[in-house]
């Protein structure tokens, strides 16, 4: 892992533009160059190394004091005794069983049931840290520093020593839960004992913040994404339109530009050529190799925000003179794509 970048880090930057609908993990092969097969790994070890996961590990033995349960009536045989009110008829049939005659009694006795709302997001979380744990040792381990590492193996080993406590053993803690059920959990009584597991809930839907993505992205990509950023902001200036960014045909789109990180592996799933596009203008950042930059039919070279701007400029003069021809007239403040 990096250095916590300064705000203005372009991968930074560009992580908060993207459209809130667009799922992290879905932006990762294009912006990040993490392979597909790797990212739900990369997911599971990055939200395991977050704080409020960590706050969770720490605090479950204490949590497990004052869990969350409720009051269920089981049938249980009693010999010679009786707790709670008699089935007279599961008696009666065991009577006539010759079963212990008539000194046993067949009763439905209280007993604390766990497995609650409450505790099935706790056991589904604590799964979920264990998994990260076994993960370190996979190819998910390259994408992250050593530290991390032993950290989210250390939590996900105390998280598999807690999952064996008798207490959780009969919770259902194998699926996410539902949205009604994360309403039971938000509403119970018991809120302030399953906090440190609703932040982690909510950290799961958003596993990466936007300075802890740019450990994922090489020099050649902040590259990529400085260049971005630029482009960007000169349509900005331009008082020009951009949408936020989203995922669109293995790509990252924002109107005319159009992004998929060269470090990706491509097969015969995803088409296209991966690099910054504006319209269908290469943008080039000036590491690519020479191979790369003879390939590009028609590349601008962007190192600074006035070649940016005038990428922007070539781009509005063009489409001016293709409505001219067609004798239609577009507003200065629309580029559509």
């Amino acid at each position: 892992m990096q250095a916590t970048p300064p705000p203005d880090h372009p991968t930074s930057r560009l992580w908060a533009q993207f459209d809130s609908d667009t799922a992290q993990k879905l932006r990762l092969p294009a912006f990040c160059g993490v392979p597909d097969q790797l990212v739900d790994d990369i997911v599971l070890v990055s939200l395991a190394s977050s704080r409020p996961a960590a706050r969770l590990v720490a605090r479950v033995p204490t949590m497990m004091r004052m869990l969350a349960h409720q009051t269920v009536i089981r049938n249980e045989r009693c010999v010679g005794h009786i707790r709670g009110p008699i089935q007279w008829g599961e008696t009666m049939t065991a009577w006539s069983s010759g079963i212990g005659v008539d000194d046993v009694f067949i009763c439905g006795s209280p007993h604390r049931d766990f497995d609650v709302a409450e505790n099935r997001l706790l056991v589904w979380l604590l799964r979920r840290m264990a998994g990260a744990g076994r993960r370190t040792t996979g190819e998910a381990s390259k994408w992250f520093e050593g530290a991390t590492l032993e950290q989210v193996r250390s939590q996900g080993m105390a998280a598999q020593r807690l999952l064996a406590h008798p207490t959780l053993r009969g919770v259902d803690g194998s699926r996410r839960l539902s949205s009604r059920e994360l309403r039971l959990v938000r509403n119970s009584r018991h809120l302030a004992v399953y906090t440190a597991a609703l932040k982690v809930s909510d950290r799961a839907a958003h596993p990466f913040e936007r300075d802890e993505v740019r450990r994922l992205v090489s020099r050649t990509t902040v590259e990529d994404h400085r260049v971005m950023a630029m482009m960007l902001d000169a349509q900005r200036a331009r008082g020009l339109a951009v949408p936020l960014l989203s995922v669109r045909d293995d790509y990252i789109v924002a109107g005319q530009l159009r992004y998929r990180c060269s470090e990706v592996y491509v097969d015969r799933r995803k088409s296209g050529t991966s690099g910054l596009y504006f319209g269908n203008t290469r943008l080039l950042t000036g590491l690519e190799p020479p191979e790369v930059v003879a390939s590009a039919d028609a590349y601008h070279l962007v190192r600074s925000a006035p070649d940016a701007d005038s990428v922007i400029t070539r781009a509005l003069t063009a489409r001016d003179a293709a409505y001219s021809a067609s004798g239609l007239v577009q507003g200065s403040g629309s580029y559509s794509s």
